[in-house]
């Protein structure tokens, strides 16, 4: 299972050696791994360098893990989540732009999973130019909310 979050990346699976209500949470990143840890309380110790793509893991019960599914569920209260990972305070600044901007390709590559075989040329022209609308939009709020924060920083 592929978790995307404000705050973090998981890969979740079952691996041989977990015990039968456990499982072994991956990321890419460490410290997703140790908000994970913060938010769900587990005591595992992050595995550094312990498999192949995912350099760090741990193992955790499989009800903490359901626990931080619900939780993240119900904190929901944005409307839109690529937007949020970037306005939101879930990280620093150039983290929050680092991370949308994955996730953003992430989402654009799912796109494709979408998409009718035959679909007419001018249904696609539509979409495109709702997504560059979407994207301009985007682009204004960004800057918005950038000259504000400076603007804070500047009277501090």
């Amino acid at each position: 299972m592929w978790v995307f979050t404000k705050s973090g990346y998981y890969s979740v699976v079952k691996k041989p050696g977990c015990a039968l209500d456990e499982l072994e949470v991956r990321a890419r990143c460490r410290k997703d791994l140790e908000v994970l840890k913060k938010q769900t309380g587990a005591k595992s110790k992050i595995l550094t360098n312990a498999g192949t793509d995912y350099p760090f893991r741990i193992r955790m019960s499989r009800e903490i893990w359901a626990k931080f599914l619900a939780d993240e569920a119900l904190s929901i209260d944005y409307p839109n989540f690529k937007d949020e990972v970037l306005f939101g305070k879930a990280e620093g600044p150039r983290r929050r732009r680092h991370r949308h901007d994955v996730y953003h390709e992430v989402w654009r590559a799912l796109l494709s999973l979408s998409e009718k075989p035959g679909r007419k040329q001018r249904c696609k022209r539509k979409e495109l130019e709702d997504t560059m609308e979407d994207d301009q939009d985007l682009m204004k709020e960004i800057t918005r909310r950038q000259n504000e924060a400076d603007d804070g920083q500047q009277g501090h």
